[in-house]
């Protein structure tokens, strides 16, 4: 199986920690789900056998949820164009990209990247970036890792309930404390969604901000605490950037 990695972006993804991560992960399982899927970095460093494995991915952002669902598809459509755009044609095809239809994937990388996923900071916008993000695109068997996945774009308490079992394997990466304004869909839902772990039937593995409120929040599950460093973000954001301490919490 090719190593892939995503080619999406997003604030606080999970890429400085996704080795830790996969060594902690359950050696075996059935069914994987990410209820606030992202960038989907952790979905392709785990390799999941698709003969083996049904992925179910969710994001209550379309523009996320719809970005996979292309890529899934493989719709690299006339990325020849993009080879030698100059920045000012390329930030004119963004401010299109941003109010028209979504119906490719280099607009979807473009949107996450370029925009929202990286605060208007990525690299997508230097001469050649959307280029080289889709030759990558091109070169990997996303379609084939894809074949057994599910892309939705639903509540994640949805998600859980329709999907999880005891051979499930959930990975839960959800909007961080104070993390409203940095999503689309940023509220708190920490109270909710320790009342929604208390009776899920699989195995999860819950990554979140270190406080004395979460620590309280899932006290009966197994916590591990790490230092972070990098993972996306902006200079105003308190999330993404510099040293920041997480916690590792599973039901296993």
């Amino acid at each position: 199986m090719k190593n892939l990695s995503t080619p999406f972006c997003r604030i606080g993804r999970k890429t400085p920690i996704q080795d830790t991560i996969i060594r902690m992960k359950p050696n075996d399982y059935k069914t994987y789900i990410e209820p606030f899927v992202g960038s989907g970095a952790i979905y392709f460093k785990l390799q999941n056998d698709p003969d083996k494995v049904k992925s179910v991915l969710n994001d209550k952002d379309k523009i996320v949820s719809m970005g996979f669902r292309l890529l899934k598809t493989n719709p690299t459509g006339d990325i020849e164009k993009f080879k030698n755009m100059s920045v000012p044609t390329l930030n004119a095809y963004v401010k299109t990209t941003q109010s028209g239809n979504l119906n490719n994937l280099a607009k979807a990388i473009i949107i996450q990247c370029g925009t929202f996923g990286s605060k208007g900071t990525g690299k997508i916008y230097s001469e050649g970036g959307i280029y080289n993000k889709m030759k990558k695109v091109v070169r990997g068997d996303y379609k084939d890792y894809m074949k057994n996945t599910i892309v939705t774009s639903s509540d994640y308490k949805q998600v859980i309930r329709k999907y999880d079992n005891k051979n499930a394997f959930l990975f839960i990466d959800p909007p961080y404390e104070d993390s409203k304004g940095l999503y689309k869909d940023g509220d708190d839902i920490l109270d909710e969604l320790a009342k929604v772990l208390n009776t899920v039937k699989g195995k999860f593995l819950l990554t979140l901000n270190d406080s004395t409120r979460v620590r309280n929040l899932f006290s009966k599950f197994k916590i591990r605490g790490l230092s972070v460093r990098g993972g996306g973000g902006d200079a105003g954001s308190d999330i993404g950037r510099g040293t920041r301490k997480e916690l590792i919490i599973t039901n296993y």
